[in-house]
């Protein structure tokens, strides 16, 4: 049969009519004597029902997904019956931990005041039916009689294969001892134990251990994991004052993470609370300050606290280098500090290409790089780290290319002098006078790469044109020097002749002698004082020998131009 159709038949047969619910100071009451729950949204109108003054017939079917009834925790007491059939969904009567008594002011079919009976998967397709099947739980588990007061009670084709109790329960209503329905030992806040925890008071003859706030969690430790990632650990207070029943987790006063026993109770998985907890998606290389508390059933306790630095992470990506050509093949690379918001900067490696030259664990401003290839394109790139997996590198540099070394050519012309002697006349000698050619140098002549443009050809360094002054004053001053010395020597050549000026002057009589080789008077030739270098002329006669000296009178001296 059609499940949807299987359920209406049923409903329509069986099933009351629900009516209004009126609710006043935690009492409800349904306007027809029974409240009917089908759905979700009918079971949470009960939320704050303490007492049912009427009949309480839960038909879920399939629609009843909340398996644990848990809108039903507050309530206490029903007036008439407490059905719950035909709810395939359901897992455990959780919700009802807290109900005390069932007063069946009226019964169910006449006779039952408890009737919980065929709440389990396909519970409506009579033809599979099995008897190993998933269903609701613990329903056996409970002592009705402790809460029935009137009628009987039927419990049957429900859940199988289901857990058991907590050892500390007589009783239950779901797994874990806050759902027990009596303790075996002691009762602590809302949970069953088997010996009262350390800072609780023990209540004679109750079987109650007396709960306080608890101590501040022990042991609370931050250890990072990566550069996105921190490890929280911590232990149960050590004066706990109670059962602890969850912790709070803070992050730079953020709530970032809270466990709770409720969270395993609605599980079913029994277990511990977790005394750890993995923060994520963190900034790399920056501090986190964490806060922790725990609570019992009567609050929150104090607080630990713990913090730590992410490790460092890629840092950001550095500025590209500066390359400077200084001359035909040496280079300067000039850096740029690189930031260290992920973590300090422990290595500067510089490449030139792709080919690694120079690597320091500190910061340097610039590089010199010699002996390059000439005529030869190069390019730099930085790569920074911040541990041996974090790493970046900044993009390529500006380009530059060396150049072919530059040659000079000097090319020297020399005049050779030749001096011909004409032979002696009765006609003074008129000597002529030696003729230099000066000496002619080719300016220097570059040989340029096919490469290097004319503009390239004029750039000069500041300090080429320093060494270009440098030696220009230097040779200035030796030519000055040079003059000075010439004069000197001239001066010191003419010193011996002495008298007026006789350039364009007849020649005076005493210096006209006989001469007995050509037996004629010499003529009136005019002797002129020159600066060029004196020739000196012997002239003698055969009674007077061969002049000795300067001061001999037989030796005269003529200047020749």
């Amino acid at each position: 049969m059609n499940p949807l159709l299987y359920s209406l038949l049923i409903a329509s047969i069986i099933l009351p009519a629900s009516g209004t619910l009126f609710k006043q100071n935690g009492t409800c009451i349904p306007s027809s004597g029974t409240y009917v729950v089908l759905t979700n949204e009918q079971i949470e109108d009960l939320s704050d029902c303490e007492i049912l003054e009427g009949n309480l017939f839960i038909h879920g079917g399939l629609e009843l997904t909340d398996i644990n009834l848990l809108p039903l925790s507050n309530l206490q007491t029903i007036s008439g019956y407490l059905v719950i059939w035909n709810s395939q969904e359901l897992h455990c009567i959780m919700g009802l931990s807290n109900l005390e008594s069932i007063l069946g002011n009226n019964l169910y079919l006449d006779q039952y005041s408890v009737y919980i009976v065929d709440n389990f998967k396909d519970s409506h397709n009579r033809t599979e039916y099995n008897l190993t099947r998933a269903g609701l739980c613990f329903a056996n588990d409970v002592f009705w009689d402790y809460i029935i007061r009137n009628g009987n009670q039927l419990i049957r084709n429900n859940g199988e294969d289901c857990n058991k109790c907590n050892p500390e329960c007589l009783g239950c209503f779901s797994e874990g001892p806050r759902y027990c329905q009596h303790c075996q030992n002691y009762i602590s806040g809302i949970s069953c134990v088997d010996e009262c925890p350390v800072g609780s008071l023990y209540l004679n003859n109750t079987k109650t251990c007396m709960e306080n706030y608890p101590g501040s969690p022990y042991n609370f430790t931050a250890e990072s994991v990566n550069d996105t990632a921190i490890q929280l650990h911590w232990r149960e207070p050590n004066i706990p004052n109670g059962v602890i029943l969850g912790y709070e987790l803070y992050r730079n006063d953020t709530a970032i993470y809270h466990n709770s026993v409720g969270e395993y109770d609605l599980t079913h998985i029994e277990g511990n609370l977790s005394l750890s907890y993995t923060d994520t998606g963190l900034d790399a290389y920056t501090q986190y300050s964490y806060r922790i508390r725990c609570r019992t059933s009567i609050g929150f306790g104090n607080e630990s606290n713990a913090s730590t630095y992410t490790k460092s992470g890629t840092p950001p990506q550095p500025e590209s280098p500066f390359i400077v050509l200084n001359d035909n093949n040496t280079i300067t690379v000039y850096l740029y500090e690189a930031s260290g918001e992920n973590g300090p900067i422990i290595s500067y490696e510089l490449f030139v290409g792709d080919t690694s030259v120079v690597e320091r664990d500190t910061f340097f401003s610039l590089h010199t790089i010699e002996n390059l290839n000439y005529t030869t394109e190069y390019s730099c790139r930085l790569r920074v780290f911040t541990d041996i997996l974090h790493y970046s590198y900044s993009n390529y540099s500006n380009t530059v290319e060396t150049r072919e070394p530059t040659t000079t050519t000097t090319t020297t012309t020399t005049t050779t002098t030749t001096t011909t002697e004409t032979p002696t006349t009765p006609t003074p000698t008129t000597p002529t006078p030696t003729t230099e050619t000066p000496t002619t140098e080719t300016p220097p002549t570059h040989s340029n790469n096919s490469k290097q443009s004319t503009q390239n050809d004029n750039l000069m360094s500041d300090k080429f044109i320093e060494i270009l002054i440098y030696l220009g004053g230097s040779l200035g001053l030796l030519l000055i020097v040079i003059l000075f010395f010439i004069k000197c020597i001239k001066k010191q050549g003419l010193g011996g002749i002495e008298g007026p000026d006789v350039r364009n002057e007849p020649l005076p009589q005493e210096h006209v002698f006989t001469n007995p080789v050509y037996n004629s008077q010499l003529s009136t030739a005019p002797i002129r004082r020159t600066y060029n270098r004196p020739i000196l002329e012997r002239i003698t006669t055969p009674q007077s020998p061969i002049p000795n000296s300067y001061d001999d009178p037989g030796y005269i001296e003529i200047e020749h131009e």
